[in-house]
């Protein structure tokens, strides 16, 4: 095994204009396994798509670097794939890929024996192929893992075994690592060793805990004894969350109230000094994923009048100078290396920073706004959003999506000229390219055609 290579951060090209990075194979994924097979190499395969923004980062800023090129060219028959076009259709489908992009690892015939998933950093892109190597030695399957767990469930050595297979995999380990923990005792279930695995399923992402299950309700108990072992005293806070807002989710779209009311039950037992999840909006979200509009429409006035509305400018702007003055601590830290980064944008990253606040605010008075008017027709919740509206507008007046979501507003609640003028404001800030559906949009205002389903 190779030691890790210390990455150099490069995103230029060579002199004779093509890449040193990872030379991805162009033939038919027929042709691909033969060459496998006769090379005895393990594949790689990109799954991307043509809409992924971090499917075109990777592709721009980590495989033509020349250190991730000798990793993978070294030791993978590289290939990449469209998931929405020709044979990417069915190889996407046959592996099970539903997020892009992922990163298959096959043996040469065609076994995936690992994956990988989103944009990464180059250093971590080659620790993962790093650590997906030696999985391909492993000649149990995934196949012969399940069957073994039908018979081992009780297990607990097999069962950590059996995460870690699957956490590699990118397979669902909560009703596993659920199974695991009621089979410890209750002082054993926190752990160091438990707290190791959960950082560990949260860092790589494996973990979606609902707050019914054993992994939450762990926490939840323990809250003290985990603020203690995990080696940053978030990730507690982190995890309650996290499982509250994929609960709500869930019943959401099931409308399952019975859920809902647990997920209830779990904010009020959250430490008091959470200030970042609001009960209102648990609601909010709750009514809008199942559709009950009506019943949105008093949480969503709550919380936008009692809470958004009523945060100043002078309370943004030092959240804002906060946000700017960590990110220039990590500066001289060293943590954010600059000495490679254009000038230009740097000085956007420190206005985005120092502005962030006051964006966060605008754009979620925006958006709870454009919910109102697509799906509610009460003339009072209208005219509630269009003060949020015209609130986002004070603090991002150049702003085209926000100018429309005013000029819609304007417009249902029967005001067509003031929408008109609104919405030819709007086009004077709207990116070109993106300018038809503004524009069709005046369009029907003029007719006084709806402009909502």
């Amino acid at each position: 095994m190779k030691k890790q290579l210390l990455i150099v951060f490069v995103l230029f090209y060579s002199i004779l204009g093509f890449s040193q990075g990872i030379e991805f194979e162009h033939g038919t994924w027929k042709e691909v396994l033969e060459k496998a097979k006769l090379t005895s190499k393990p594949i790689f395969i990109d799954v991307y798509t043509s809409w992924c923004g971090p499917c075109r980062k990777m592709n721009a800023e980590v495989f033509p670097l020349e250190e991730v090129g000798k990793v993978f060219n070294a030791n993978f028959i590289c290939y990449k794939i469209n998931a929405e076009e020709g044979e990417g259709i069915e190889i996407a489908k046959k592996y099970g890929v539903t997020a892009f992009p992922t990163y298959l690892y096959l043996n040469p015939e065609g076994v995936l024996f690992f994956r990988g998933l989103g944009y990464m950093v180059a250093s971590r892109f080659i620790a993962q192929s790093q650590t997906a190597l030696p999985e391909m030695l492993d000649k149990k399957s995934i196949d012969d893992w399940k069957n073994e767990y039908h018979d081992k469930k009780n297990d607990t050595t097999f069962l950590t075994s059996y995460i870690g297979k699957c956490s590699k995999l990118d397979l669902p380990v909560d009703t596993i690592f659920d199974e695991y923990l009621q089979l410890l005792s209750e002082t054993e279930r926190y752990k160091p060793a438990i707290a190791k695995m959960y950082e560990h399923l949260y860092i790589e992402k494996r973990l979606s805990m609902s707050v019914t299950s054993t992994g939450y309700k762990n926490i939840e108990k323990h809250i003290k004894e985990f603020e203690k072992l995990f080696e940053n005293k978030a990730y507690v806070n982190t995890f309650l969350v996290n499982g509250i807002y994929h609960s709500i989710y869930e019943a959401g779209l099931t409308k399952n109230e019975k859920l809902f009311q647990e997920v209830i039950k779990s904010y009020d037992s959250l430490p008091k000094d959470n200030s970042d999840l609001f009960k209102d909006e648990l609601y909010m979200r709750y009514y809008s994923l199942s559709g009950e509009m009506i019943e949105y429409i008093p949480y969503a006035i709550r919380f936008t009048n009692e809470h958004l509305m009523k945060i100043t400018n002078d309370e943004m702007e030092q959240k804002g100078k906060a946000y700017l003055q960590d990110f220039e601590n990590k500066i001289k830290s060293g943590e954010v290396d600059t000495t490679k980064v254009d000038a230009t944008k740097l000085a956007f990253t420190r206005v985005f920073w120092k502005n962030y606040e006051m964006n966060r605010v605008s754009e979620r008075l925006n958006s709870i706004a454009w919910k109102i008017f697509l799906d509610i027709s009460d003339q009072n919740a209208l005219k509630e959003a269009l003060n949020w509206s015209n609130r986002s507008l004070e603090l991002s007046p150049n702003s085209s999506t926000f100018l429309d979501t005013n000029a819609n507003l304007l417009y249902k609640l029967g005001k067509k000229e003031m929408a008109i003028s609104k919405e030819k404001e709007a086009l004077k800030y709207v990116d070109k390219k993106n300018s038809k559906e503004y524009e069709e949009t005046l369009v029907k205002i003029q007719a006084g055609e709806k402009t909502w389903n």
